[in-house]
């Protein structure tokens, strides 16, 4: 006899016990059922019956406490991960329309705890202009097809902005009703956090622009030089022409067209320029690589021949175009070839070759690569090559290698570094996908 018991009986000068265990469905102990006598005696066949008939009882109200005491602690589990995680959940009875939100759900859509939630009541909280994704899901789950997972943003009554990762299945019972589970989490500070970094990531970009300028000074100042100094000269012979005592308008006509071609050229110069220079974020749009590297060699044809250095560009025909932002592509091969036109000065080689190759490495990619004549990069700094701050230039920054790895992986393209160039010095690759719509038409 266990203590507790031992002491019970005793205290009560109880002089008889009788008791049997209580067995879960599993044949698991789960319990004791005691009966007590003040006089000795034994149990008669029908106090066996009794007691049988009480531990089973027994059993049954045990499981059903245990039971439930696990649910709780299940759903408590599940409100706190809900909570940590802000994360709510909801079932959508399409037959009925009848939508049954968690109180999680509740407290990001900010709906009162007393409140029957509505279809209208959902759409009256989703932001206006991403109403027409919310039906195009609303359709597809009428169909009966699941929503995977999609973005959406409400926009609650004082006019703040929430971002919303929506996750959606559709369950097909077997008389036919369809019930959509799902669940929404709240991805706004997730959100805030990647604009705020990516705003950082443009204006570093911005720098590293400005000071890829300051190193082309020279070279943009005589580009720029070459057609004033056209039209100065055009301009001068065309007043001649007029000025003789029988004026030759044919030959003014011929020299004010290549005055107004020259003013174009040092315009399209100083545009490109002030888009080089110019901060703001990132803004997408179909764009040929091919022409921005032809815009790029504009800012560094007088630094490849003061240098006295050489730029190939072999471009395959009919390229597919790439989604991304035009500057920022064209910051990232003005980098590379700046870097190759460094390296090469620095190490003295004679033969100064810098190629820059462009072509398709399957249907869905371009691949563009530059690559230099010169020593190549150290092994040993090729692990740490695109780290923030790492440089091996007195004057440099280190940023911009970095920053050319955050803007080709920001248009969900790779750039790698390595020593594997025909020309027997460095190469660096750079892969961009084709965009939706070059895709689709190959």
């Amino acid at each position: 006899m266990t203590a507790p018991c031992r002491n019970h009986v005793l205290k009560h000068s109880l002089r008889a016990v009788w008791s049997t265990p209580v067995f879960s469905r599993k044949g698991q102990v789960i319990g004791t059922l005691c009966v007590y006598q003040e006089k000795p005696g034994r149990p008669s066949f029908h106090h066996q019956e009794i007691i049988s008939h009480a531990a089973h009882l027994a059993s049954i109200a045990i499981e059903r406490s245990q039971a439930e005491a696990a649910l709780k602690r299940s759903e408590t589990f599940l409100a706190e991960g809900q909570r940590i995680s802000v994360t709510g959940s909801f079932l959508w009875k399409l037959d009925t329309d009848e939508v049954t939100f968690s109180s999680q759900l509740r407290d990001i859509f900010e709906f009162d705890a007393d409140v029957e939630v509505t279809l209208e009541m959902i759409g009256a909280r989703v932001h206006p202009d991403d109403l027409p994704i919310l039906a195009e899901k609303q359709v597809q789950v009428r169909s009966g097809e699941d929503n995977p997972e999609y973005d959406i943003r409400l926009r609650m009554p004082d006019g703040r902005i929430k971002h919303m990762r929506v996750f959606g299945r559709v369950i097909k019972h077997e008389d036919g009703r369809l019930e959509c589970l799902g669940a929404v989490q709240d991805v706004t500070r997730r959100r805030l956090a990647e604009e705020a970094h990516e705003k950082v990531r443009s204006e570093l970009a911005h720098v590293s622009r400005v000071e890829s300028l300051g190193t082309l000074t020279a070279s943009i100042a005589h580009e720029i030089n070459q057609p004033l100094a056209s039209i100065l000269t055009n301009g001068e012979t065309g007043l001649r022409w007029l000025d003789r005592p029988e004026p030759n308008l044919a030959k003014a006509r011929d020299l004010m067209r290549r005055v107004v071609g020259d003013a174009r050229r040092a315009a399209e110069i100083i545009h490109r320029v002030r888009d080089m220079a110019g901060g703001g974020s990132m803004k997408q749009s179909e764009v040929s690589l091919a022409d921005i590297i032809a815009e790029a060699t504009v800012f560094l044809n007088g630094e490849v021949r003061t240098r006295g250095a050489s730029v190939s560009v072999d471009v395959t025909p009919d390229l597919p175009s790439v989604l991304g932002d035009r500057t920022q592509l064209q910051q990232v091969i003005v980098n590379l070839i700046i870097n190759a036109l460094q390296a090469l000065t620095d190490s003295g080689v004679d033969r100064k070759v810098i190629a820059v190759q462009v072509r398709e490495s399957d249907s869905r990619t371009v691949l563009c690569a530059v690559e230099d004549s010169g020593p190549g990069i150290d092994e040993t700094h090729l692990p740490r090559l695109f780290d923030s701050f790492f440089t091996t230039k007195e004057a440099g920054m280190g940023l911009g290698l970095p920053i050319a790895k955050s803007i080709i992986e920001s248009h969900n393209g790779r750039i790698t570094a390595d020593n594997s160039s025909d020309l027997g010095g460095a190469k660096f690759t750079f892969e961009l996908p084709v965009s939706m719509t070059s895709a689709g038409a190959s």
